[in-house]
């Protein structure tokens, strides 16, 4: 088997693809959003694996071969990645639509068909250049070609819109996004489609240039934690309901400590709701003072790490708490440091921030408790709050 550098660098970053599909998948293997990505990311890597092998193949038939192989991957990336967007940017209409998977999944189905056992797509003969064995285009590959750039060209739409209707965080997370799928949309067109139509002679680099894609989004996922919140029930205990709340109501609860507070939370996932907690304190704390070993727990707090947000980060406050109830059934929702969020953001912004909370956990029927030290606030600020939160969005 040959070895070249072309050959070398595909198996690299399909290696790169596989490792960075496993992490997300691991990191929430119940939400659609990340399996959808893993797959498409495990779909680049695919391609790659495939030009490693035609491209150190010794014979026509071995080339041919991992050719083929290879349709598995790049003729699904590009629909699995407008489905990816189409849940990052919440068109849950769309989604909830049995045409949309048809309109993503059947014509990929139709040209790996045509790939795998007719020469429309590509040749059947592979030939050998000078950095390894490689398919000719074949009489219909232009309607791969524009069947792809359309795919593309939605998702950019999709992203773009996000940016200028999205949330603060959604339009930070898009946008990284959409700047690798630019860059990617144009050259590995170049690269893969233009240049063999145009009888160019270059090594297909596709499968390289998807690096740009993968890590601009692996960048949105770390850097704007798209992937962070998984709903979990906590252990259900048969004993009876202390607190009976009303599903969409929001309760401010005075206090020194927190301590009624998660009594109140706590009651309400021993007996099966879904919780997410925003808190001040570690979670570490949290989850030994309170015994909460499941519930998702996001610490507010300046410090980086993992699940934590800055109390001047609204945006992401904000889309933590969307993320989880579009997710969660029965919930239930604590946030312990609103003190922490006025300090940091001052009182007009913070009574926006709880305004738009409450008003969509109110939409969700989610329990929205909210724990305040009167102590620390003066009597006109904390009225301002409770006023925000009774109005409407």
């Amino acid at each position: 088997m040959k070895v070249n550098l072309w050959a070398i660098i595909s198996f690299l970053i399909a290696l790169i693809n596989i490792i960075l599909g496993l992490y997300i998948l691991v990191k929430g293997p119940k939400r659609s959003l990340n399996r959808v990505f893993s797959l498409f990311v495990f779909s680049l890597a695919l391609w790659g694996i495939s030009e490693f092998g035609h491209k150190t193949a010794d014979n026509t038939e071995i080339a041919f071969f991992w050719i083929k192989g290879g349709g598995f991957g790049w003729c699904f990336m590009a629909s699995l990645y407008l489905h990816f967007t189409l849940i990052l940017t919440k068109h849950e209409s769309l989604l909830k639509n049995v045409f949309t998977y048809v309109s993503l999944y059947l014509p990929p189905v139709v040209f790996l068909c045509l790939f795998l056992f007719t020469d429309l797509i590509y040749e059947q003969q592979p030939v050998l250049t000078r950095w390894g064995y490689t398919a000719e285009p074949g009489t219909f590959y232009w309607t791969f070609v524009f069947y792809y750039t359309l795919i593309y060209i939605l998702t950019v739409f999709y992203l773009a819109s996000a940016q200028r209707k999205g949330s603060a965080l959604e339009k930070k997370q898009a946008k990284s996004i959409l700047v690798g799928t630019t860059a990617f949309l144009l050259s590995g067109t170049a690269s893969n489609m233009t240049f063999p139509v145009l009888h160019i002679q270059f090594p297909e680099i596709g499968s390289w240039l998807s690096i740009i894609l993968t890590l601009s989004t692996a960048y949105a996922i770390l850097r704007y934690k798209l992937f962070i919140i998984v709903p979990k029930l906590e252990e259900i205990e048969q004993t009876e309901q202390k607190y009976s709340l009303e599903e969409g109501i929001k309760y401010i609860i005075k206090e020194k400590k927190a301590d009624n507070s998660y009594e109140i939370f706590t009651d309400q996932l021993i007996h099966g709701r879904f919780g997410l907690c925003l808190t001040k304190f570690h979670p570490k704390k949290v989850r030994d003072d309170y015994g909460l070993e499941r519930t998702p727990i996001v610490w507010v707090t300046f410090r980086e790490s993992e699940n934590a947000v800055s109390p001047r980060d609204t945006a992401a406050m904000e889309s933590v708490v969307f993320d989880f109830l579009s997710q969660a059934q029965r919930p239930v929702i604590l946030i312990d440091c609103i003190n922490e969020i006025r300090l940091a953001n001052g009182i007009d912004k913070t009574g926006h921030l709880l305004q738009r909370i409450a008003s969509i956990c109110k939409d969700k029927d989610c329990i929205l408790l909210l724990s305040v030290n009167p102590d620390l606030w003066e009597e006109k600020e904390l009225a301002v709050i409770e006023r925000r939160i009774e109005e409407e969005e």
